[in-house]
């Protein structure tokens, strides 16, 4: 039940890592043909300029670092609008890939964090709270095919409280660990079936309870998302038992 997004989280990390960092304009004047500044510096100005490799800045300076409202357009295609603080992305900007990646939000010492919005090509989105480019508190992840998930996230991951609607409209309302459900948690099935206790790994494991809208109910321990020693229950009266993964019919 673990999306497949740590591996694409991953890369993105890596990508706004590198993408955003600019060429220092100290470096770039050098082979530049741009006049000299009367100051010497670039200090509370406002300016373009275009470097070696075809990147391009247009903004304002401070202390010859980017600063203030700016744009960044980098000749790998990536392109950030938004503010700057002592050379680096710091508040809010939008970053695009070329691919047609796009992140809104707030920005620290170029990477993301705090509230922002990532959308992916396929139109899923993420929107809530980002540490260090990974999405990481409260948020909402959409994907495309309406499977959603609400709830908490660490490094990137779905961990701790949470919602997940599947798209099938199955339902899970508890807890999550590392990407996966894991621990107490309720899932509803679209038959109406609801199955309340324990999780591991995504599979039901532990002390829980199956129960469907005609009546019929299996309680006791699971494992390997099966009753594993419990016993199944008919309009409350007793059907037959289970010992390890094995209904005990007579």
């Amino acid at each position: 039940m673990k999306t497949k997004r740590t591996a694409v989280i991953a890369t993105l990390s890596v990508i706004v890592g590198l993408g955003v960092v600019g060429v220092s304009p100290a470096c770039a004047g050098e082979n530049s043909a741009l006049p000299a500044c009367p100051t010497g510096v670039f200090h509370n100005c406002f300016r373009t300029l275009t470097f070696a490799d075809g990147s391009k800045y247009v903004g304002g300076w401070k202390d010859s670092k980017k600063h203030g409202q700016g744009t960044d357009t980098f000749s790998s295609g990536i392109k950030y609008v938004g503010e700057f603080k002592d050379d680096k992305n710091h508040g809010q900007g939008t970053l695009t890939w070329p691919s047609g990646l796009k992140y809104i939000g707030e920005f620290k010492n170029n990477k993301s964090n705090g509230q922002g919005t990532f959308t992916f090509l396929d139109g899923s989105n993420y929107i809530g709270e980002f540490k260090n480019n990974k999405w990481h508190g409260v948020g909402t992840f959409t994907r495309f095919d309406g499977r959603k998930y609400v709830g908490e996230y660490k490094d990137g991951e779905k961990h701790g409280q949470g919602a997940l609607t599947f798209s099938d409209r199955h339902k899970y309302v508890g807890e999550f660990k590392d990407g996966d459900i894991h621990g107490q948690g309720t899932f509803t099935y679209v038959d109406g079936k609801k199955y309340v206790g324990e999780w591991k790994d995504g599979k039901r494991h532990g002390e829980g309870i199956l129960a469907t809208t005609d009546g019929k109910e299996i309680m006791g321990d699971w494992k390997f998302d099966k009753p594993w020693n419990a016993v199944y229950f008919d309009g409350g009266e007793f059907g037959f038992s289970y010992k390890n993964g094995v209904p005990q019919k007579s």
